[in-house]
């Protein structure tokens, strides 16, 4: 498996998302983004490497954070709507109990890096 370090890691993601983007970011936005997604994955993994495959999943996420962002985040998941006097009603129950949804997203990406992690074996 080939790696890359961390820094080299969020360059590739930033110039990446930038390409597919068609523009470069203003905002301090897609660094910040590149960078957690960098870090989860290197705390997760229990990794100092960044592995390079997941460069591109990276620059997947990042991409749609930054529509969510541009668009004003996703909404949470509505259980029923009336039309008279518009009553809304939100599935609490469903919507992420973590706080954000980059952070809910990220939670579910877990179960992808198991082939990325590292063992610590108790000393």
């Amino acid at each position: 498996m080939q790696c890359v370090t961390a820094d080299e890691a969020v360059t590739r993601i930033i110039a990446n998302v930038q390409s597919i983007r068609g523009e470069p970011a203003e905002d301090a936005s897609l660094t910040m983004y590149a960078n957690k997604f960098v870090g989860f994955v290197l705390d997760y993994c229990n990794r100092e490497d960044f592995p390079k495959t997941l460069i591109y999943t990276a620059t997947d996420y990042i991409s749609k954070w930054l529509e969510d962002k541009a668009n004003g985040g996703r909404q949470g998941a509505l259980k029923s709507l009336e039309q008279n006097d518009t009553k809304f009603q939100f599935a609490v129950s469903d919507m992420t109990q973590s706080g954000s949804q980059t952070d809910a997203d990220l939670q579910s990406f877990t179960a992808c890096l198991a082939p990325y992690r590292k063992v610590r074996w108790p000393v």
